[in-house]
């Protein structure tokens, strides 16, 4: 029996999306805070958080990143654990480098997005706490 090739629908068309403000601040910073997930490499929402915004605006930063994630700027993964699920850590995208790029940051050429997820979960929980510290040492 002879194998019919199947016709793929069209992707649906997504809603364009442009970095404003309120995101750039999330990938490289501000000048108040000149950190952001392309200098921590990966970071939690509530790092991120921590960072720019009061505690009080966790969940409009995760919807950002949300975003972020679904328009291919970052990408996200969580550490793995026997019964619970843990926070999601986030980590650039092709994407997102390529804008970093644009706007005048030094870029890694070697950047890969495959090598800045699904890590061993010692490592992502060591760079977790590093950048904690980090944090904490920025906001002095």
């Amino acid at each position: 029996m002879p194998r019919t090739a199947h016709k793929q629908e069209p992707a649906p068309k997504q809603q364009e999306f442009a970095i404003t403000p309120i995101y750039d601040i999330l990938l490289r910073g501000s000048d108040q805070t000149p950190v952001g997930l392309f200098h921590l490499y990966v970071a939690t929402a509530e790092q991120l958080c921590t960072l720019h915004y009061s505690r009080g605006s966790l969940k409009a930063i995760k919807a950002r990143l949300k975003k972020l994630v679904d328009a291919g700027y970052i990408q996200f993964d969580a550490i793995p654990t026997k019964f619970a699920r843990s926070p999601y850590y986030y980590a650039l995208d092709y994407r997102g480098m390529d804008y970093l790029e644009e706007i005048g940051l030094d870029v890694n050429e070697a950047f890969r997005k495959q090598k800045e997820v699904n890590k061993h979960s010692l490592y992502i929980e060591h760079t977790l706490v590093v950048n904690k510290g980090t944090s904490e040492q920025v906001l002095r």
